[in-house]
């Protein structure tokens, strides 16, 4: 069973109005985007070195960061407020346009990258009056890694496990990402992550059979198919689906058997092959990724 969850404001519903009362009467009788933009205009303009020490520590509290995340295949992007997603993109290239367009709309606090290729150079150019963390396995997160190469593990995977302690503390998780690769990963109620496992993609096991064998075909993927395949195509296809199935089954199987209180995360660009046919109590969960990196950005800002 599938449970879709969306994390953008930190899964729970909040009532702007009453979230200001925590600070005085006058800003409760303020809207929250008036609060917001007050702060991002001070952010521009204010010289005062005294007053502008003590604002600093107030603006902490309404951030607006940039985190990306260059994949594989495709580069996300999004504008968070806190833990709220403003906005979100998807492209197969990251351009300058895309930045410049985030720029007229936000004055951004702090902007964080993560990349499984070279990050383009016109980035840091474009965001150089913004405060970059440099996301690297030396990077101060809100978890402990207890990864024995942590410079070897994929900084996707270190980002998904900061999101799943976050939105699941003090549980034992394992994060299922269906991308280029399946990844499984394993927090515990510690806050530590500990490891999991890398299998190859649905997308890669197609490319697989048709690139090493002589006459299968190269075969799209349907989001539903039977166990028992009628022609060759459908037979692969069963083979790639159905086979990924049965071994994220098997992984949920043995997290079980240790966690009986886990909880387990679904996300990924390829989770809309998966989510109608896992059997298992499920989480589905978009852009888990992004949601990481805003975290892991704010733990650094608000450090320093």
């Amino acid at each position: 069973m599938i449970i879709s969850l969306s994390f953008c404001d930190g899964g729970i519903g909040r009532n702007r109005t009453n979230d200001t009362r925590i600070f005085s009467p006058l800003l409760y009788q303020l809207s929250y985007d008036a609060i917001r933009l007050g702060v991002q205009s001070y952010k521009k303009k204010m010289k005062q070195p005294n007053f502008y020490k003590y604002f600093c520590i107030f603006a902490k509290l309404f951030m607006t960061n940039l985190t990306i995340d260059i994949g594989n295949t495709l580069t996300k992007f999004a504008v968070f407020e806190n833990d709220e997603m403003l906005i979100f993109q998807s492209v197969e290239s990251l351009e300058a346009k895309h930045i410049l367009e985030i720029l007229k709309q936000f004055s951004l606090d702090g902007y964080i990258v993560s990349s499984v290729a070279k990050t383009p150079d016109f980035l840091h150019e474009l965001l150089k009056d913004v405060r970059c963390i440099k996301f690297n396995y030396q990077t101060p997160i809100p978890i402990v890694n207890k990864y024995e190469t942590p410079e070897t593990l994929g900084l996707d995977r270190l980002a998904l496990a900061v999101a799943a302690a976050k939105h699941a503390p003090q549980t034992d998780v394992l994060v299922i990402s269906a991308g280029t690769c399946i990844t499984y990963d394993f927090i515990t109620s510690k806050n530590e992550y500990i490891g999991g496992a890398i299998s190859p993609g649905l997308r890669m096991r197609a490319r697989a059979m048709h690139e090493f064998t002589e006459r299968l075909p190269l075969v799209d993927l349907p989001t539903e198919i039977g166990y028992c395949g009628v022609n060759s195509i459908s037979a692969i296809q069963s083979g790639i689906l159905k086979g990924v199935q049965d071994e994220i089954e098997a992984k949920i199987t043995f997290f079980k058997k240790k966690n009986l209180a886990g909880r387990i995360f679904l996300t990924g660009g390829d989770q809309k092959y998966l989510v109608n046919s896992i059997k298992s109590r499920t989480f589905a969960v978009s852009n888990m990724v992004l949601i990481g990196l805003n975290e892991i950005l704010q733990h650094n800002i608000r450090k320093s």
